[in-house]
Formats: structure tokens, C-alpha cells, sequence
């Protein structure tokens, strides 16, 4: 599935990260987060933050990871505030890496916008496809067995209550 082949549920599912991305981001709030429905289309909202409360691409990366550990549901979307660079110019923009069940690719959607003169963000053109990456629900050799959302630990019994 290419870009311009992408399931109207992903490019929906893109565009809500997004939004909630603008949202997020425009209220001073920088830290990442995920956005995902699991296998019941019940709808989950991750705030990645650290103990140190440092933003960095690490955090990205533990989203990642995140993502990942856990049994796929439908959408999963992997938020952050970044730059992008076209044609040389550097613009402010709200990413979005999203990807679906089922899917081999996944992908980094990008909203570029500046800040308006309340304080809330302003959206800049149309998103568009930034990259093309390998879905992160893709079947990996010795991938480990993923654990369902909310699913209590066999060892102490315990629901997982936040992954920071």
C-alpha cells in the first residue's frame, strides 16, 4: 500500500492524531504520546513523559517501544512537536507516525504550522506524507509475545498502570 493507496480509516485516524497534536502541543505541553484503539475499538491516550521531565527524541523512541510491546488493536498513532525542512526552509510542525493492524508500512504524517497571536497553533497548508516507515504491529522475527492493554501480569497479578 503506498501513500496515495493509504485506507480512508488510516488517513482519518492520521488526521486525528494530528488535530490532537495541535491541540496538545499548542498548550505548552511538549511531551510526546500515543494514540491508539485496540482490538475492541476502545480508544487509549499515552502522555510520554520521563522522571527528569526532558524532552528529547528518546522519548519518541520509548513510544515506540511501547507501541510494540503491546497485542495490536486497529490504529496506532505516535505523537510529537518537531521541524521540517522543505526546500530549505525550517517550519514548526506537529508529526504523526500512524500506522494499522494488519499493515506492513506505516506512516509520518507532518502538520506544519506557526504560532497564532493566542497562543494556539495555526496550521500552515495541508498535512502531508513526511515518510514511509515499517509499521511497528509488523510481524518481526523473535519478535517477543505482545501483551494485551490492560492485561494483568502473570507474575504479580497487577493491571499495567503507566509505562514511564
Amino acid at each position: 500500500m503506498t501513500a496515495t493507496q493509504m485506507s480512508p480509516g488510516l488517513k482519518a485516524w492520521a488526521a486525528r492524531a494530528l488535530e490532537l497534536g495541535l491541540g496538545w502541543f499548542s498548550g505548552g505541553n511538549l511531551t510526546p504520546f500515543i494514540l491508539f484503539n485496540d482490538a475492541s475499538g476502545q480508544g487509549h491516550l499515552i502522555d510520554l513523559q520521563n522522571v527528569s521531565g526532558v524532552v528529547g527524541p528518546e522519548l519518541v523512541e520509548v513510544g515506540r517501544a511501547i507501541i510494540r510491546d503491546f497485542e495490536p488493536g486497529q490504529f496506532y498513532a505516535l505523537g510529537w512537536d518537531g521541524f521540517l525542512t522543505t526546500a530549505g526552509i525550517r517550519q514548526d510542525a506537529v508529526f504523526a507516525e500512524v500506522g494499522a493492524a494488519g499493515e506492513v508500512l506505516a506512516y509520518v504524517f507532518a502538520q506544519r504550522y506557526k504560532q497564532a497571536g493566542s497562543g494556539e497553533l495555526a496550521r500552515v497548508d495541508l498535512p502531508l506524507v513526511a515518510a514511509v516507515t515499517a509499521n511497528l504491529w509488523a510481524r518481526q522475527k523473535g519478535r517477543r509475545r505482545a501483551r494485551r492493554v490492560g492485561a494483568a501480569s502473570r507474575r504479580t497479578g497487577r493491571r499495567p498502570t503507566s509505562r514511564r
